[in-house]
């Protein structure tokens, strides 16, 4: 039974009514849907994360277990519905991303009024910063993980703060349970990360502790399997092997020419330091033997260039340390890097390149008239190549999302308050801030610290916490103006 705190039935079925004839609309009128793309024989734009489809549709468990370069779960789902007819598998994987869209907007909704945001506002929040945002609706077109785990995190979020209100081993095993999913699906929440927030819950509020104990033992143990598995094989404890090339992106290519000369005269760099993130094993001089599995393979039956090969388990850990270096010896350029990829963050996240407007049909000028009138952008970035391009140009502040800063500022800077604030008059009752506060904020800081260039698409991967913590941060405030004039009059 739903909970007093979550609205009433009836707004929660409009909402649901009103967020599937939106995606019915949507789903009508884009002509968007990229499913034959993905699972057919050449995935559109090659896309790195996905292994080549024949050893997915051929090999899939042996191609899973010895899959480095990403969590297994987005690979999984492409690697079941290459074994579906398309007739089949086309209209599932709709219904899929169409109750994941409505789903999105219901644990919305429901974080809100759980965190005391009155019913008719946490509705026009939903309807207007979820349910229209065209970013939603074009995720909710593709197969592509980034809408999945942002629903994912979305919902993590949501039954982290029920657990909060209500510790039973029930909620600890939904919040820790959609977690782990959110684990296994994409790398914007780590194994190692999860176990570390569950490690201070459990810490600081010792109420939690018999919840966590019958209700999170089994995720618990999927991640520490996980790790050990990870570290075992492929000697990291994360879920991908790319952190050191995704630090290059953020280091070392990004550097001007001087900067590279004067640091590699020094011993401590290694000779992967000039060559671009995410080449060929050609362009770092590497040569191995090719093979047939999803680690020997140096290209793929696309022709794309496979990124699970064992090679780059080396290239990627000697990028680690050079990253490091750079940043110990050019900390300057690096905050310059960083602040770069903040300018990225700000832009609405349908500004991407896997997220093309112009094969959207009508809804092109929707998604215009969205990002002008509600996220105050004055010029917006459509080019594809431009999009491409944007961690070596930045992003000029008329092309920022005003939106998008002020629910990035109240996340992590009002959502702070907050839980200080209820820290303060009841540790206890702090939790149902603090939890979803960690999950968004290390996110955060991990993905604008390590990689430069998508950023946008980063941000809407965390889900819609943002919406939500913006809007409980707004409402927080509002209360406390409206109390302080009664106070004086």
């Amino acid at each position: 039974m739903a909970s007093e705190q979550e609205g009433t039935t009836r707004q929660r079925r409009w909402l649901a009514a009103l967020g599937i004839t939106l995606y019915a609309v949507f789903t009508v009128f884009s002509h968007r849907f990229d499913y034959a793309a993905i699972v057919s024989e050449h995935p559109f734009f090659h896309l790195w994360q996905l292994a080549d489809p024949q050893l997915l549709q051929h090999h899939l468990a042996p191609t899973l277990w010895n899959l480095h370069m990403q969590p297994p779960l987005f690979n999984l789902e492409v690697g079941l519905l290459l074994h579906l007819p398309q007739g089949l598998g086309s209209p599932l994987v709709r219904l899929i991303c169409g109750a994941l869209y409505v789903a999105t907007g219901l644990w919305t909704f429901k974080t809100m009024t759980r965190l005391r945001v009155g019913t008719r506002t946490a509705m026009i929040a939903t309807i207007v910063l979820v349910y229209l945002d065209p970013a939603q609706l074009f995720f909710a077109q593709s197969v592509l993980y980034v809408g999945t785990a942002a629903a994912l995190a979305t919902g993590t979020a949501y039954f982290a703060v029920r657990f909060a209100q209500e510790p039973t081993p029930s909620n600890a095993a939904w919040f820790t349970g959609t977690g782990t999913l959110l684990c296994l699906y994409a790398t914007s929440l780590q194994p190692v990360m999860l176990i570390a927030i569950l490690a201070v819950v459990w810490w600081l509020y010792p109420a939690t502790r018999p919840a966590l104990k019958k209700g999170a033992l089994v995720p618990v143990l999927v991640l520490v399997l996980l790790v050990l598995k990870s570290s075992v094989m492929f000697h990291t404890p994360m879920t991908s092997t790319w952190a050191g090339m995704n630090l290059a992106r953020a280091t070392t290519d990004l550097a001007s020419i001087e900067t590279m000369d004067r640091l590699t005269n020094s011993s401590d760099f290694s000779q992967y330091a000039r060559v671009r993130a995410f080449s060929t094993l050609e362009q770092y001089g590497l040569h191995p033997q090719s093979g047939n599995t999803v680690r020997t393979q140096i290209q793929q039956s696309t022709g794309a260039v496979n990124y699970n090969n064992d090679a780059y388990r080396g290239i990627s850990a000697r990028s680690l340390s050079d990253g490091i270096e750079f940043i110990k010896r050019a900390p300057g350029q690096y905050f310059d890097h960083v602040i770069r990829g903040l300018s990225i963050w700000s832009l609405p996240s349908d500004q991407y390149f896997l997220c093309p407007i112009s094969q959207s049909g009508p809804f092109e000028g929707y998604a215009h008239f969205y990002d002008t009138v509600v996220g105050g952008q004055i010029r917006p970035v459509r080019d594809l190549d431009a999009q491409q391009d944007l961690r070596f140009t930045g992003v000029a502040w008329s092309s920022r999302s005003p939106l998008a800063l002020i629910l990035t500022v109240f996340t992590l800077i009002g959502g702070m308050l907050l839980t200080l604030r209820s820290w303060r008059r009841r540790r206890a009752g702090s939790l149902e801030y603090l939890l979803p506060w960690l999950l968004v904020a290390q996110g955060f800081v991990l993905m604008n610290a390590t990689d430069i260039g998508e950023n946008q698409r980063f941000r809407f991967q965390l889900g819609t916490v943002f919406v939500s913590f913006a809007v409980v941060v707004a409402t927080a405030v509002w209360r406390t103006i409206q109390r302080r004039y009664r106070q004086s009059h």
